[in-house]
């Protein structure tokens, strides 16, 4: 499956990655192959794909051993848990897959503006279908967009907006245009954990959003009463080693993240120690805003920082920016 210089870049990653990293591999390698199938090439063998991140993360494949992969061709997977999905196709395209689970409460408010908030709420009274699944096709359109677009979410989900919703397909308007994302569900083969996930993907076609639709949403927002409060905070103490000791806890409670009996110090690296997915970090900041409050933004933080600042991201670099935050509020 894997290539010559790809399993020495496999075998050098630490071992609680290397899983994910090969089936997100196999699902790659898998759909570039049945698109050149479909365009009627003879064998395809998985050692003649070769895939790599770009410097900002996006997957690139290219053909090797005298493979020609042709012009325009474009990749993009996920993996949660024990499954990976991938999409491939002559033309931009981005694909998510998201695990339905309960998510903390302050999950939603920092993932969704109100006018967001607003849809999901009318959503999931209209039909029989949970939030948490809801929420989970909200989020996965979200980041299938953000993946098309090649910048990831950037540490601002509400930038990317769901604007309508059904089960199979979601509207998402980001920086004046929008997409549609396809939508689905699918559950764990036989013989492992039962789970049951959300796959999103959109092939690009952004069109303008049209100034009249988007007022039209806004003022059917404040028509309902949708509003934006801000939270009191709850712990007001800036100690450092009692930040640290309470993010600590807060990690541990992630839904599914496996981090319950996880050694968290001031040195856990977020990407390559604990393996935080995009959503992880969304529900963090939610219980880091029902902690402390609305001096300490999560999504702010991270927006400001570099790609490689992101993946070398320690939990003590975020006890300091919450005992800073607090601090500069007592003071003012």
């Amino acid at each position: 499956m894997l290539g010559g210089a790809e399993r020495e870049r496999h075998a050098a990653l630490p071992p609680t990655r290397r899983r994910r990293h090969l089936l997100g591999r196999i699902a790659a390698k898998d759909a570039v192959r049945r698109l050149l199938w479909a365009e009627g090439a003879d064998e395809v063998y998985p050692a003649e794909i070769a895939l790599h991140n770009d410097d900002s993360g996006r997957p690139v494949v290219t053909g090797v051993h005298g493979r020609d992969l042709g012009e325009g061709l474009t990749v993009s997977l996920a993996h949660c848990a024990e499954a990976a999905v991938a999409l491939a196709r002559r033309g931009p395209c981005g694909i998510d897959l998201e695990e339905v689970t309960a998510r903390p409460a302050g999950t939603v408010d920092a993932a969704c503006g109100p006018e967001e908030r607003a849809l999901l709420a009318r959503t999931v009274a209209a039909g029989d279908e949970s939030e948490a699944l809801w929420f989970t096709r909200f989020w996965a359109a979200k980041e299938a967009v953000a993946k098309e677009r090649g910048t990831g979410l950037g540490g601002r989900p509400g930038d990317f907006r769901v604007t309508a919703a059904r089960q199979d397909l979601l509207r998402v308007e980001h920086a004046g245009s929008a997409w549609e994302v396809r939508c689905g569900q699918v559950a764990a083969p036989a013989g492992l954990p039962e789970r049951m996930y959300v796959v999103a993907w959109t092939t690009g076609g952004a069109e303008p959003v049209s100034q009249s639709v988007s007022q039209s949403v806004s003022q059917s927002v404040r028509r309902a009463g949708m509003t934006t409060e801000a939270t009191t905070p709850t712990t007001p103490v800036a100690d450092e080693s009692t930040v640290l000791a309470r993010i600590a806890a807060l990690l541990r409670e992630l839904p599914d993240a496996g981090l319950e009996d996880a050694e968290i110090g001031r040195d856990t690296l977020f990407h390559d120690d604990l393996e935080l997915e995009s959503i992880d970090l969304v529900s963090l900041a939610g219980l880091l805003r029902e902690e402390y409050g609305d001096r300490v933004n999560l999504a702010l933080f991270v927006a400001d920082l570099e790609l490689d600042e992101i993946i070398e991201l320690t939990v003590g670099r975020l006890a300091d920016y919450v005992v800073a935050s607090l601090r500069a509020t007592e003071e003012s």
